[in-house]
């Protein structure tokens, strides 16, 4: 696949084929990123952003989601769908998106769009590195966050979903 045909893929998709693992996906991985932000695990690194920042900007928001990887190697015991192998880069992938998605008030089945697609491009762009790299997986996570949020919440298409 290259990223014409996985974009492709993501505004076509019947959503009834994805629902089960995105709804996962959506549910573990946000409850993490809540309890990180709650709890006192790790750098606090999402308590830090919005005590410095505030929470009016979904930019930093966004960002603060990493409290969700701050809970995960603090030994938080929640579970997270993963991405590439990896529960950081599952929790990289989708929380932001959600965020955005949330504060864009799009539909559900936009926001699993756009999920498929920073899913399938994180995977894309791990695809050629091989299993074991000294690539931090954080870079490709993010970059497929960026076009879940850029490319999948906004559409080439002109369709409702």
């Amino acid at each position: 696949m290259n990223v014409w045909d996985i974009l492709d893929f993501a505004e076509t998709v019947d959503i009834e084929d994805v629902r089960e693992v995105i709804s996962r996906q959506i549910s573990y991985n946000m409850a993490i990123s809540e309890e990180g932000m709650q709890g006192n695990y790790g750098a606090n690194i999402g308590r830090v952003l919005s005590q410095t920042y505030g929470v009016s900007d979904v930019a930093t928001r966004a960002k603060a989601a990493a409290a969700g990887s701050d809970a995960r190697m603090s030994g938080c015991e929640l579970p997270v769908v993963i991405n590439s192998g990896s529960g950081n880069q599952g929790i990289t992938v989708s929380v932001p998106v959600v965020i955005y998605a949330q504060e864009l008030g799009v539909s559900n089945d936009k926001l699993y769009r756009a999920l498929v697609l920073s899913n399938l491009i994180a995977i894309h762009q791990k695809a050629g590195i091989g299993r074991l790299s000294a690539y931090c997986g954080a870079v490709s996570a993010g970059a497929a966050a960026g076009a879940g949020m850029g490319c999948g919440l906004q559409t080439r298409r002109s369709s409702g979903s």
